[in-house]
């Protein structure tokens, strides 16, 4: 048997859409499953797709290297990522693997390793946070959001 798509085998996250395709995550790769072939989803760089989302308007939420974005379904039904703007912060600065997704009323967090960064429902930047150690588990408890911060300065917040 002998493969037909280009991707390294290394696979991180995976999620079902609302239409039922199932999508993967993985090294330097995304893929769309529709139940009969697989579709490669061009990235903007080679990193990894560590997080993939569906939120609550069935929305597939896409968090990789350096980007955040969403899967949109073109007219000739081939999937495609929309990549969106970055928070406020400085034009060089990266926020390198997205590890997690969290969603709440104001909006969708994306974790990443010293990054917190916020979306709204409409794929706007609303706001980042930034920490010189490493985040850790986010989570909710009761109506607030608990964020563990590693390294310097860490603890719960």
């Amino acid at each position: 048997m002998t493969p037909t798509l280009a991707v390294y085998p290394e696979f991180f996250a995976v999620v079902q859409g609302a239409d039922r395709s199932l999508y993967l995550g993985g090294s330097g790769s995304l893929l769309r499953f529709d139940g009969g072939s697989w579709q490669p989803i061009e990235l903007p760089n080679a990193g990894p797709v560590r997080t993939l989302h569906r939120d609550r308007k069935g929305r597939v939420w896409v968090g990789g290297y350096d980007f955040v974005g969403w899967i949109e379904m073109q007219a000739d039904g081939a999937a495609r990522l929309r990549v969106l703007a970055r928070p406020d912060m400085p034009q060089d600065a990266e926020y390198l693997d997205i590890w997690d997704a969290f969603e709440r009323e104001e909006g969708i967090y994306f974790r990443a390793l010293r990054d917190l960064l916020l979306y709204d429902h409409e794929g706007r930047p609303q706001q980042r946070w930034h920490h010189p150690g490493r985040f850790g588990a986010i989570a909710q408890l009761g109506p607030d959001l608990i964020l563990q911060l590693r390294g310097d300065g860490g603890g719960l917040r």
